[in-house]
């Protein structure tokens, strides 16, 4: 088999590495782990390996590589060429044959050390069950009615009529954009084979934020809450009224490595199925039209601007939640029906081009009952109190969220910001604009050349329209009931 190097990442101890491998033929995933140790010698592959990703100083230069360029270049021949060895021993440690002995446990601790005479790294490996680690792993998951609410869909026994998958048995084909959650697959599902997307953390993800003793870090239990808060919107919240169809669905079936087969608690959830939608993201027809040198047409424009702030008029004033994390990159484009799939819906992070300007400070706020506007000002709570806001959210920008206080005590300040955001995301689609990194930091209402070219080709009602939503000013923004009519009658 030929291995596929997908991520590489390191523990917050900064005492090991962690490489993920995928050999998409034989459907298989192969954790590398490389642990730093005093009992190897300085120039050993996993001590250089480590001193390297994390920047450790180290006595001699040759001892580490000069960048992280050069040490991939070195370690994934390394992989290779000790797995290709590992393969050719009759056994195992638990004396089961090399070529079927990956186990959802199993590890692959890579050893060796430099040879200068031959001036390569002699490398050999170990294939381990972390049995443990992987018992406390599964155990954080939650069952089924941890995520829900009353009212999801059961059978006559109150069991969820969404089919529960053995993960092992959903081939993975490759992992999709975001913060390395998500991967594209294939599985049987009622007898067909589809194609899907996978939303959910692995043992992997695991074993990059834990300890020896299996303690996770703030960031994994964050990853944990952020993929059950998505479950629970989108099984639950969603449905309490007629679900907008611009909104994900709720999962088609639910992943677990518990036995499908056997007893009768509900097994836990690992990861959740979702459609796949071939067309891709707004993102991906910005930059197809720019590469043909063509424009989206206007009435395609128009009828997705509606469909968007729709949906965000349906989240607010019907179920009176939030996404936060608005940006074309998070929508989908069902070309079926022509329409426009919000997706991402876990509240743990938002784009900072798109986050409102109040929205990444540290502001209390209240609706003023006699001038219906909103009144911002510094927090009033105490030190500690602010030390907590900040580590609210550890997974993305803005560290300090607004939008879980602001959706409960004044729906209207988290409405706005979303406005804001709204603004923004259509500007990008209408501007068919592709972002740097640097740009990223802007802020739009600051920016006076934010239509330039395309004057004559975008309606000016609708650049005035985007304008009005981007108003440094929440209160002088458009509300959603306003912007949702405006896209309406467009789109008509």
């Amino acid at each position: 088999m030929k291995w596929t190097y997908q991520v590489i990442t390191g523990d917050e101890a900064e005492t090991q590495v962690l490489v993920l491998a995928r050999d998409v033929d034989a459907s298989l995933e192969l954790i590398v782990r490389l642990q730093a140790s005093s009992t190897f010698p300085s120039d050993s592959i996993e001590n250089m390996v480590v001193a390297c990703f994390h920047g450790l100083p180290v006595e001699d230069s040759m001892h580490t590589f000069p960048d992280r360029k050069t040490m991939r270049q070195h370690l994934y021949p390394a992989i290779d060429a000790a797995w290709a060895h590992f393969s050719m021993l009759e056994s195992t440690e638990d004396g089961i044959r090399s070529q079927c002995g990956l186990y959802p446990d199993s590890v692959f601790n890579l050893e060796g050390s430099w040879s200068p005479e031959l001036k390569r790294h002699l490398p050999q490996g170990r294939l381990v069950r972390e049995i443990v680690l992987f018992t406390h792993f599964t155990s954080r998951f939650p069952r089924l009615p941890e995520v829900i609410q009353d009212g999801y869909r059961t059978d006559i026994c109150g069991c969820a009529t969404v089919p529960f998958i053995d993960v092992r048995v959903v081939t993975k084909l490759e992992p999709l954009g975001g913060r390395g959650t998500s991967t594209k697959i294939t599985v049987q599902l009622n007898d067909s084979s589809i194609t899907a997307v996978m939303k959910g953390l692995s043992f992997f993800d695991y074993l990059a934020h834990s300890d020896d003793s299996g303690n996770i870090d703030g960031r994994y239990k964050a990853e944990l809450h952020a993929m059950n808060k998505e479950i629970k919107l989108l099984t639950s919240v969603f449905r309490q009224s007629h679900q907008s169809p611009y909104i994900m669905q709720e999962p088609i079936a639910f992943c677990t490595f518990d036995d499908v087969t056997v007893g009768t608690e509900l097994p836990r959830i690992c990861a959740a199925i979702y459609p796949f939608y071939e067309a891709g993201t707004l993102l991906d027809a910005v930059q197809q039209n720019n590469a043909a040198l063509t424009r989206i047409p206007l009435y395609s424009l128009a009828r997705w601007c509606y469909q968007l702030t729709s949906a965000l008029y349906y989240a607010h004033i019907t179920c009176h939640t939030y996404h936060m994390d608005l940006k074309i990159d998070n929508i989908l484009l069902d070309l079926a029906n022509n329409s426009i799939i919000i997706i991402d819906w876990e509240q743990s992070g938002a784009n900072p081009f798109s986050l409102a300007p109040e929205a990444a400070q540290e502001l209390d706020v209240v609706l003023n009952s006699k001038t219906g506007l909103l009144e911002f000002m510094p927090f009033q709570g105490s030190d500690r109190e602010r030390e907590t806001k900040r580590q609210n959210n550890p997974l993305a920008a803005p560290e300090w969220d607004v939008f879980p206080g602001w959706s409960r005590d004044c729906s209207l300040a988290a409405e706005l910001a979303e406005v804001y955001s709204l603004g923004c995301t259509i500007w990008q689609l209408l501007k068919h604009h592709e972002f740097n990194d640097e740009e990223l930091e802007w802020r739009l209402e600051e920016n006076d050349e934010r239509w330039v070219g395309v004057e004559g080709v975008i309606p000016e009602s609708w650049r005035e329209t985007v304008d009005k939503c981007i108003q440094a000013d929440p209160n002088k923004r458009m509300r959603l009931r306003e912007l949702m009519g405006f896209w309406e009658k467009e789109a008509r």
